[in-house]
C-alpha cells in the first residue's frame, strides 16, 4: 500500500526479494517468494490474503475464504479497476467483506474517485520505517483525493453526513472554478471580437460566478453594442442590402448614362482622398503612441515616488532613522545637512504628498486607459483605410484599363458592387459571431443561475469529534505525555483538519521529542475507541510497530509496560504492539492479562515446505 509506485516491493527486506540465508542455505537466490495475512470477522469468518513478491504476478491478490471444505479461493485483482470491479476487484471485495461504506471524494481533476483502504490505513497501521514521524506519515496523496487526510478521520468516525457535505462542497468548488474559467474565455472573445471592430471593451469576468451574471445579465451584447458603439446590425445591413440592390440594377437594367458620371475622374479622386486619410491617421496614430509611452514612463515616475514616500512616512511614524547625522554612504565622513539644503517635512505634509500623489496616479491610469482606447480605435480606421484604398485601387485600375466612358462606368459600378458584398459578408460575420457569443452567454447564465450549492450539513460530526478528543486526551494522559497536565487539559481540542492543539499552539510543537511518538500513538489508539462508541468505521485492528525505537530508556519503558497493563482491561479493539522485551517483562505484563506472543526464532520468514509429490 505504502510503496512509492504500484507493486513496489521495496517495503520488503533484501531477504525475500533478492539473497536469503536460511539454515546452513547461505546466500541462497530467492526464486519466489509471498506474503500472507489471515483476518477473522467477527462472525468467525477467515480470509486468506496471498500476494507475491517476487516470482509471480503481484498484480493479483489470492483469496481464500472460509476453513476446510468450505472454503472459497479467488484471484483478485490489486491494482486497477480495484475498486470498480464487481467480480474481480480485490479492495471493492475487502469493503463489502469487512462491511466498510464505499465513500466518495473529488479528485484535483475534479473527477470522483473512493476513498480507498490505503487511505484510512495510516490512522491504524503505525509502521516502524515512517509511520512514527507524524500523523497519517504514510498517507497515499497518488490519488489526487482533495481533503483525504480530513476525510479519513471522518470516514473512521463514522461522519457519513460530513462526508457527503464535503463531497457537495467540492463539487461546489469545482464546478465554480470551471465556470468561472469559461466566464473568462467568454469575456476574452467579448474584448476580441470588439477589438477587431476598433472598439474597447469593459466585460470584466473578475468575481464569483454569480457575481459575474449580475453584472453581465443587464442587456444583451447586440444592445450594449448598439448603445455604446452606435452599431446596429441590422439597420446596418438594411443599408447595405439596398445599396447592393441599387448598384445591381444599375449595373444589370440602366446600364446607359453611367458615363455621365464621370468614373475615371471619381476613381481616381477617391484614392487621392483615401491616401491623404490614410497619411492623416498615420501621423495621429504616431503621436498617440508617443503619448501613451509618455504616459507610461511619468506613471512608473509617480508610481516610484509614491513608493518612497510611504517609505519616508513609515520612517517617520516609527523613528527610526539617523536624525541629526549624515555621513557619506561611501567614506562614512561627517557631512553638514545645510549642504544639501534640505527642508523639514512633517508627518501630515508626507501624508498629504501622498495623497496628491494617488490622485495623479488615479488620473494617469485614466489618460493611459483613453490613450490605449484611441490607439484601438486609431489602429482599426488605418486597417479599414487601407483595405477601402487597396479595393479603390483595384477600381482605378479597372476604369483606366476600358475602352470608353460605357465600361469606364459598367467597370466603377461592378467594383462598387463587390465592395458592397465585401462589406456585407463582413458585416455578417460579425453578426454570426456576435450571436454566437450571445448564445454561449446565455447558457452560461442559464448554468450559473441553476447551480446551487445548498445546505451544509455536517450531521453529528461535532458530537464524534467531542468524543475523539476526550478517547485522545485520555491516552495521551496514560502514555504520560509531557505537555499535557491537569491544569491544561481541557484546552487540548482538534481544528477542522483534526489536528491536536493545546491551546493556540499545535501539540506536535510542545512536549520533549520523546512525546512525538506518544501523540502518534495516542492518535491512533483513541480514533479506534472514538469509532468504536460512535459505532464508526475502523476496522477494529490497531497495529504499532516499536512504538519505543525512540524511547528505549529505562522510564519510558516501565512507562509503556504500565500503558498496556492498564490498556488491556479498556481497550475492545483488537491491538498489535510489536517491540522488544525482557524476560521478567514478558511475565509481568502476562500476569497482567496481556497476551504475549513471543517469537524465539532469529528471523521471521520462514522457508514454505514442499509436497512430497
Amino acid at each position: 500500500m505504502f510503496g512509492l509506485q504500484n507493486n513496489d516491493p521495496s517495503r520488503f527486506p533484501s531477504a525475500v526479494r533478492d539473497i536469503i540465508t536460511l539454515g546452513n542455505a547461505r546466500d541462497a537466490d530467492v526464486v519466489s517468494s509471498e506474503a500472507r495475512i489471515t483476518v477473522q470477522r467477527h462472525d468467525g469468518t477467515e480470509l486468506s490474503l496471498q500476494r507475491a513478491i517476487k516470482g509471480g504476478n503481484s498484480e493479483l491478490v489470492e483469496v481464500i475464504e472460509g476453513i476446510g471444505p468450505k472454503s472459497r479461493m479467488s484471484r483478485l485483482r490489486a491494482r486497477r479497476e480495484t475498486m470498480s470491479d464487481e467480480s474481480g476487484g480485490l479492495q471493492r471485495f475487502l469493503y463489502e467483506w469487512m462491511g466498510l461504506p464505499r465513500v466518495p471524494l473529488m479528485t484535483s481533476k475534479g473527477q470522483r474517485a473512493e476513498i480507498y483502504l490505503e487511505n484510512i490505513a495510516p490512522l491504524f497501521f503505525i509502521d516502524q520505517t515512517e509511520g512514527w514521524t507524524d500523523l497519517q506519515a504514510l498517507q497515499v496523496y497518488r490519488y489526487q483525493l482533495q481533503d483525504v487526510s480530513e476525510a479519513a478521520v471522518e470516514y473512521i468516525l463514522g461522519a457519513r453526513t460530513a462526508l457527503k457535505s464535503r463531497l457537495e462542497r467540492q463539487e461546489h468548488v469545482s464546478v465554480d472554478a470551471r465556470l468561472k474559467g469559461k466566464a473568462e474565455e467568454l469575456s476574452a472573445r467579448v474584448v476580441e471580437l470588439c477589438r477587431a471592430q476598433g472598439w474597447t471593451m469593459t466585460w470584466s469576468s473578475h468575481g464569483k460566478p454569480v457575481d459575474i451574471v449580475k453584472r453581465w445579465s443587464g442587456s444583451p451584447l447586440s444592445e450594449v453594442v448598439r448603445d455604446h458603439f452606435n452599431m446596429d446590425v441590422a439597420a446596418e445591413g438594411r443599408r447595405l442590402n439596398d445599396r447592393i440592390t441599387a448598384l445591381r440594377a444599375s449595373l444589370a437594367l440602366t446600364p446607359k448614362g453611367a458615363s455621365d458620371l464621370g468614373p475615371a475622374s471619381q476613381a481616381s479622386q477617391e484614392v487621392v482622398e483615401l491616401k491623404t486619410k490614410r497619411h492623416e491617421l498615420r501621423v495621429t496614430l504616431r503621436e498617440a503612441r508617443l503619448q501613451l509611452a509618455d504616459h507610461h514612463a511619468l506613471l512608473a515616475t509617480i508610481e516610484h515616488r509614491s513608493q518612497s514616500s510611504k517609505d519616508v512616512l513609515r520612517l517617520k511614524r516609527e523613528g527610526i532613522g539617523r536624525l541629526d547625522l549624515v555621513e557619506c554612504p561611501t567614506c562614512h565622513r561627517d557631512l553638514d545637512p545645510a549642504t544639501f539644503e534640505l527642508s523639514q517635512q512633517s508627518t501630515e505634509l508626507v501624508e498629504a504628498h501622498i495623497a496628491a500623489l494617488q490622485k495623479q496616479r488615479k488620473l494617469m491610469l485614466s489618460n493611459v486607459a483613453s490613450l490605449e482606447a484611441q490607439l484601438v480605435r486609431e489602429q482599426h480606421d488605418v486597417a479599414v483605410v487601407e483595405e477601402r484604398l487597396a479595393a479603390a485601387e483595384r477600381t482605378m485600375a479597372a476604369v483606366n484599363q476600358a475602352g470608353d466612358t460605357t465600361r469606364e462606368g459598367l467597370a466603377k459600378t461592378a467594383m462598387d458592387l463587390a465592395a458592397a458584398e465585401r462589406e456585407l459578408d463582413a458585416l455578417r460575420a460579425f453578426s454570426r459571431d456576435l450571436g454566437e457569443l450571445e448564445r454561449d452567454l446565455k447558457q452560461w447564465t442559464e448554468e450559473v443561475e441553476s447551480w446551487t450549492s445548498g445546505e451544509q450539513d455536517t450531521g453529528d460530526l461535532r458530537e464524534r469529534v467531542s468524543a475523539f478528543e476526550n478517547k485522545l486526551r485520555g491516552q495521551l494522559e496514560a502514555l504520560g505525555h509531557s505537555a499535557l497536565t491537569k491544569s491544561n487539559r481541557r484546552e487540548l481540542r482538534l481544528d477542522e483538519r483534526y489536528t491536536p492543539y493545546l491551546g493556540a499552539r499545535r501539540l506536535r510543537s510542545l512536549g520533549s521529542a520523546s512525546d512525538h511518538p506518544r501523540l502518534v500513538a495516542a492518535y491512533a489508539l483513541a480514533l479506534a475507541q472514538a469509532s468504536q462508541s460512535c459505532k464508526g468505521n475502523h476496522p477494529g485492528i490497531v497495529v504499532l510497530d516499536e512504538p519505543q525505537q525512540q524511547n528505549p530508556d529505562e522510564e519510558h519503558v516501565e512507562l509503556i509496560l504500565r500503558f498496556l497493563e492498564h490498556a488491556v482491561h479498556e481497550v475492545a479493539n483488537q491491538v498489535i504492539v510489536m517491540t522488544s522485551l525482557k524476560q521478567d517483562q514478558v511475565g509481568r505484563l502476562t500476569r497482567a492479562g496481556v497476551r504475549v506472543t513471543e517469537l524465539p526464532e532469529e528471523h521471521f520468514l520462514q522457508a514454505v515446505p514442499h509436497a512430497k509429490d
